[in-house]
């Protein structure tokens, strides 16, 4: 989960954790690792949207008292500092927040996603499937006919028109050798998947061939024939 905070509704206030897992009796359940309190921390508060969900995200003082930084997102990340929060909020706009301020600032256009790297850079893709990347103030443009994106820890892995896989590190590009056929990402088990050469059958299932990756730079080849 991107967003460092839990899920919680307008009338679920302030809970401590349990040993194992906290639960929100508005939402969802609410499983919590390593965390003492709730306090000193960001939460998020989701609400239905037609078919989709919006999110508040909040801070949580000393005293309990939740302080909303950023509403109505689509999608959202906050820097592992939790110094700032990225949304990409209606018209496709995404914004960075300062937590300490609440104030915002447009960061970019027409994004259709985007993902913070543990190094706090930003990674985005464009509608028109242009990758850039964010790191302060300044915006680099990496890639263009980028179909897929996935951030892992400080590398972002994409897939372009052509079904061949690379990554960025940083403002640099380079290619990963014996992929081809690339389709989409996943993630499981702290390791970056990826799924290559589609067969599709006739009882309407899709196989794929499955890599695994620890870095984001360097996959190996997993199973073939696996449905994700």
């Amino acid at each position: 989960m991107c967003m460092a905070g839990v899920f919680g509704g307008a009338k679920s206030g302030v809970t401590e954790k349990t040993d194992v897992f906290s639960i929100s009796t508005i939402t969802c359940f609410t499983y919590i690792n390593d965390i003492d309190t709730f306090r000193g921390g960001l939460w998020q508060e989701r609400t239905q949207a037609d078919s989709s969900y919006l999110y508040d995200i909040g801070y949580i003082n000393s005293a309990g008292e939740i302080k909303w930084i950023a509403q109505n997102a689509l999608q959202h990340c906050s820097t592992p500092d939790q110094a700032y929060v990225y949304t990409l909020v209606a018209f496709d706009k995404l914004l960075r927040w300062d937590v300490s301020t609440g104030k915002s600032k447009q960061i970019a256009e027409d994004v259709d996603t985007f993902a913070v790297a543990e190094d706090g850079r930003v990674y985005f893709l464009s509608k028109a499937g242009s990758l850039f990347t964010v790191s302060g103030s300044k915006t680099q443009k990496l890639a263009a006919g980028v179909t897929a994106m996935a951030v892992f820890n400080n590398t972002c892995a994409f897939i372009t028109t052509d079904g061949l896989l690379h990554y960025a590190a940083g403002n640099t590009t380079a290619d990963v050798a014996g992929v081809a056929n690339a389709v989409r990402f996943d993630r499981r088990a702290g390791m970056l998947m990826l799924y290559t050469d589609p067969a599709e059958f006739e009882d309407g299932a899709t196989l794929y061939t499955v890599w695994f990756s620890k870095d984001g730079k360097a996959f190996t080849k997993g199973f073939e024939g696996v449905e994700p």
